[in-house]
């Protein structure tokens, strides 16, 4: 029955052309988007990246930087920064890796290697801020309790990462590059709702639609943020990336 129900939606599909019905379009799903999925007003602090140490072979011989990226007294998130020495960096890479720092290693690797500076940063449910699915998942239902949305709280977390960023490299363009579903729906629901904020957007293993989490048969426990009531009834993937413009979004899907 679900899988019936869930053809029909999104509600309100994007209209063909690109005149003011399409810029209508962008404005009412963005509101509704925002309504559903709940983020976090920003803090009346600015974010803080605290040193903490340094590992001396991140990558290939490139020490990375250690910080504990704290959000006013809410949040305290690990993040490793890490640049080649004598390099000119063009671009900031932030990278965000479903399960952890094994996985997002290999893809600041690949920045570095492009001349990139990378800072991996773990948000809620991805990485060593997920504490597996016995434990998880019953985290995010007591957020729920309260009214917030998981998914709303991993889109702020998002959202003051890039804003830190932004104001430490303002000279740099900045692109994202996700590693899993989780963290790849954060920052295109993030994207989405302020388009202009990232240059470039790479959702690796990310699903084509969120109507796979059925046919996958991905649990509550496995993903429990993705699982956002009523985002379905506003927007797909499909939809998200067209919010997220004029971003340049790259989707490669899970398998």
């Amino acid at each position: 029955m679900a899988a019936e129900l869930i053809k029909r939606l999104p509600r309100r599909k994007r209209p063909g052309g690109d005149g003011a019905e399409v810029d209508r379009w962008r404005q009412r799903t963005r509101r509704m988007l925002r309504r559903v999925v709940r983020p976090e007003p920003a803090p009346e602090s600015d974010p803080e990246a605290i040193a903490h140490s340094d590992i001396d072979d991140f990558v290939d011989g490139t020490t990375g930087k250690v910080y504990r990226f704290r959000i006013a007294d809410t949040w305290t998130l690990p993040m490793i920064e890490c640049a080649r020495e004598g390099t000119e960096i063009a671009t900031t890479t932030l990278i965000i890796a479903d399960r952890g720092f094994a996985e997002a290693r290999e893809l600041a690797r690949e920045a570095l290697a492009r001349k990139e500076r990378a800072i991996v940063i773990h948000v809620l449910f991805t990485g060593e801020c997920m504490r597996g699915e016995k434990d998880g998942w019953r985290f995010a239902q007591m957020v729920a309790t309260v009214g917030r949305r998981p998914l709303g709280i991993q889109v702020s977390q998002l959202n003051a990462i890039i804003d830190w960023a932004r104001k430490e490299h303002p000279a740099q363009p900045l692109q994202v590059i996700t590693k899993g579903r989780v963290a790849g729906l954060a920052a295109l629901v993030a994207a989405a709702l302020r388009p202009q904020y990232i240059d470039r957007l790479e959702l690796q293993e990310m699903d084509p639609t969120l109507k796979d989490l059925l046919a996958k048969k991905v649990s509550y426990q496995q993903a429990p943020s993705m699982f956002c009531f009523g985002l379905l009834r506003v927007a797909d993937v499909p939809e998200l990336i067209e919010l997220a413009g004029p971003t340049k979004v790259i989707l490669t899907a899970a398998e």
